[in-house]
């Protein structure tokens, strides 16, 4: 139920904040216009074990960007998707506080996903892993098990 103000919904009698995807509706960085509504699927399917395999592979990684309050603008597109193409997996750090909801949270992996054209391979907390494989085979660093 959105609250009368229309600055967020009312869930279980507490008011909750919006989550800004609106910067996500723009044209992709591909080509075309994407939109987080249309696109929440992850262009990249991974299996249960392939997930789990980078999972273990991005456990011992750094985050690389951090998606702030302020959402995920132009500039932080841009940077994840160039770290995916320079080190194929990374760790992206969702919100500095805890307002997001883990529904939210989802969403907004999702749609980066999305976006930038990667696969998800876990969520856990407020800290995503991507993927995405170098358009050249012979410089992937990452080696997937069999699907």
């Amino acid at each position: 139920m959105v609250s009368p103000t229309g600055i967020g919904r009312i869930v279980h009698g507490v008011l909750r904040k919006h989550v800004d995807l609106a910067p996500l509706t723009r044209p992709s960085i591909y080509g075309g216009l994407r939109s987080w509504k249309w696109n929440l699927m992850p262009s990249l399917q991974l299996t249960s074990s392939q997930q789990k395999y980078l999972r273990g592979l991005g456990h011992s990684l750094k985050v690389v960007v951090t998606v702030g309050r302020k959402g995920v603008g132009d500039s932080a597109i841009k940077e994840i998707d160039s770290a995916l193409s320079f080190h194929e997996l990374i760790k992206i750090r969702l919100g500095d506080g805890g307002d997001l909801s883990k529904a939210e949270r989802r969403e907004l992996c999702a749609a980066i996903a999305g976006q930038v054209e990667c696969g998800l391979a876990g969520l856990v907390g407020h800290v995503a892993v991507l993927y995405r494989p170098h358009p050249d085979p012979e410089k992937r660093r990452v080696r997937l098990p069999a699907a």
